[in-house]
């Protein structure tokens, strides 16, 4: 074994000269459809997150007004709480307003987006080449013009500096922001109340890793409050990605408590990753029996949410299984940290 500090490795795209005539071309055209267009948004692509431009993006978007909407593998590119942020773009997956806002808009500013069959909802999504402008770290097209010589950041900061002008605020659809959550005492867990308690612990100190399936999907709806604080396995989508993942997320920023939403299966094949000491949070979905293959770490217990939790106090884990209890106890058990191994428990009262 080696003992090196590790050093996070930042990319980056080498910029074009900002006079360069490809990208004064490619400005003009862009401002022409941008200024000409009612309500212009921008689709904000993991390209952005992957060589820093997050933080042009959303000067960007404030300076012209321009509401922003993610794909599935850029969540949280954005604040998700921001008053320009519609929500993911998915194609027919989409929400129906941020689907109908993207597709009618009559110029789409994709930045940094990979057109994959899962940030088009399966190939369901329904755009027009002639109102769209893609730019990536490898050219950037307009309408039916492509410019090889402009990349992602040379295009974006050129946008910050040309006469844009500011769009006024238009009707638009926005995720909904957790509110104080409301128990029910003596109502079944479902995966649904899980998810919104524990959007309500979201905070800049948490940063959540889904792994593929019911895992992935279940997350989409749910609004990170910080800039990249959310990974996923939406390009290949293969499993067994999340839990180590939660160990790289540990090592580059051990200020933040990786919160990770997996399937059994999923957990199956990389589980014993965090034997490393780590303050991961793991939420396991099961699918009826797959647990028995991991007695050590698991109850067999039919179709139960589980939550697992790693023990600080000494090695090993400690795990909770919620079978038949109200969402309370799903409540305090996440909130307080209880480590605790509890199978079919009732509700403790609320003072509890």
């Amino acid at each position: 074994m080696v003992l090196k500090k590790v050093v996070p490795l930042i990319p980056t795209v080498s910029p074009v000269e900002m006079d360069a005539q490809p990208v004064l071309e490619a400005i003009r055209e862009a401002e022409e459809m941008i200024n000409n267009a009612r309500k212009p948004v921008i689709v904000a692509g993991v390209e952005l997150m992957r060589y820093g431009l997050e933080g042009p993006l959303l000067e960007f978007a404030e300076q012209t007004n321009i509401p922003i909407a993610s794909s599935m593998l850029s969540k949280s590119v954005v604040d998700e709480r921001h008053p320009l942020y519609l929500g993911l773009y998915q194609g027919g997956m989409s929400h129906e307003g941020v689907r109908d806002y993207v597709e009618s808009s009559e110029c789409v500013i994709f930045l940094g987006m990979f057109m994959t069959d899962i940030n088009l909802g399966i190939f369901t999504a329904h755009l027009d080449q002639g109102r769209s402008i893609f730019s990536t770290s490898d050219k950037t097209s307009l309408r039916h013009h492509t410019y090889n010589a402009v990349s992602l950041n040379s295009f974006l900061p050129a946008l910050l500096k040309s006469n844009i002008r500011r769009k006024e605020t238009a009707s638009m659809p926005r995720p909904t922001v957790p509110g104080e959550f409301k128990v029910h005492q003596g109502k079944p867990v479902t995966i649904e109340r899980v998810l919104e308690v524990l959007e309500t612990t979201l905070d800049g100190t948490t940063f959540v890793i889904a792994d593929t399936g019911d895992a992935l999907f279940a997350t989409a709806d749910i609004t990170i409050p910080r800039t990249a604080e959310y990974m996923s396995s939406a390009y290949y989508a293969s499993m067994g990605f999340a839990v180590p993942a939660s160990l790289a997320v540990q090592l580059a920023f051990p200020d933040l408590r990786p919160i990770v939403i997996v399937g059994d299966g999923a957990f199956q094949m990389t589980g014993m990753e965090p034997n490393a000491r780590c303050s991961t949070a793991n939420l396991m979905m099961s699918h009826h029996g797959c647990t028995a293959a991991y007695p050590r770490f698991w109850m067999q217990a039919g179709d139960s949410i589980f939550i697992l939790k790693r023990n600080s106090q000494a090695p090993g884990w400690k795990h909770a299984a919620i079978r038949r209890t109200s969402a309370y106890w799903t409540s305090t058990w996440i909130q307080r940290g209880y480590p605790l191994h509890c199978k079919g428990l009732q509700a403790p009262s609320a003072n509890g």
